[in-house]
């Protein structure tokens, strides 16, 4: 392969990378953002006359901490090569943008649940 030809071949899968990081990272924002009582709450739809459940909503401890670290450092991968290349170069990189949506992405599954209660 010639250089010009390997840098594009190189570019290209920078950005495929960084484009697959950002999708998991979503998807595990995503996992890690759902209580297991939200899961189940409800259940499947019983055919028939309906049952008396008596559902009793969990603790409010609920810890949701452990995924919330874990979903800010998945978006820190991404930001911090963006900062660094929005500072030497002056131009915004596609991993700042990306990383931006997934900081807003997982502000909201994490704190939605306690904003409108």
């Amino acid at each position: 392969m010639t250089g010009r030809k390997l840098s594009k071949a190189i570019r290209i899968l920078t950005i495929a990378t960084t484009i697959g990081y950002a999708v998991f990272s979503l998807v595990a924002i995503g996992m890690f953002a759902t209580p297991d009582y939200e899961s189940w709450w409800t259940g499947p739809e019983v055919p028939g006359p309906k049952p008396d459940y008596c559902y009793a909503p969990p603790p409010a401890d609920d810890d949701l901490g452990d995924g919330m670290v874990l979903g800010f450092i998945l978006i820190a991968v991404l930001l911090v090569p963006g900062l660094i290349h929005l500072i030497r170069k002056r131009r915004i990189s596609l991993s700042l943008i990306l990383a931006v949506g997934l900081l807003l992405y997982w502000t909201y599954a994490f704190f939605k649940q306690s904003i409108f209660c």
